[in-house]
């Protein structure tokens, strides 16, 4: 086995026991994220999404940017220090959600069983806070284990960074947002959506 190969199945194999481990915090985070309810047209409830996230971030080390909007949510951009140099990598999120302000006390977060599977039921806990709180989980996971390599930024070279959307659905943003994008993603290996499409083995459902 190719020595590159064999690094990369032994990081695997020792991060999976902290992503076990990481699980209750995963959850914790997704159910704080769900209980702060975020219509995309309600931009003060986004906004205190916002807000929250901006708190985690800068728990975990995070240099914290918001960039403020009068049409949509505001857009916040995460950088965590990166312990190489090297072509970066771009997470994308959003932190409004498609339901109305009040349904959070008719579909309240709860854990349980469906159909013999593992579900967690709530507004936005498929779109996309349980993609949010997935990728703050790892990051936070990666930093435990020193294994924070590839730079993921906009502005610093040897920063790590993640942009969440404070509102995608609102049609106006997106011709600020694609701008805003072309600026920061020159020279990037990759830009990912942190959305939770196949969730396994814990799935998000709503409704």
């Amino acid at each position: 086995m190719p020595k590159s190969q064999a690094s990369d199945s032994f990081q695997t194999t020792s991060l999976l026991p902290m992503a076990i481990k990481a699980e209750p915090s995963l959850l914790a985070t997704l159910r704080r994220l769900v209980e702060i309810e975020s219509p995309s047209h309600d931009f003060a409830a986004v906004n205190r999404c916002v807000e929250a996230v901006a708190e985690m971030g800068t728990r975990m080390g995070a240099t914290v940017r918001r960039h403020r909007s009068k049409i949509s949510g505001d857009v916040l951009e995460l950088r965590f220090a990166s312990r190489k140099k090297g072509r970066p990598l771009l997470l994308l999120g959003h932190l409004d959600t498609v339901w109305p302000m009040g349904t959070l006390a008719q579909m309240p977060f709860r854990q349980g069983r469906q159909d013999g599977e593992e579900r967690i039921w709530g507004p936005g806990v498929l779109d996309m806070k349980g993609g949010v709180a997935m990728a703050l989980t790892a990051l936070e996971i990666l930093q435990q284990a020193e294994l924070l390599n590839r730079p993921v930024n906009y502005l610093d070279p040897e920063k790590l960074g993640i942009l969440f959307c404070g509102a995608v659905s609102v049609a106006a943003t997106w011709v600020r947002l694609r701008a805003f994008l072309r600026k920061r993603r020159s020279g990037r290996v990759a830009q990912v959506l942190a959305h939770w499409d196949e969730p396994s083995p814990t799935e998000f459902v709503e409704g």
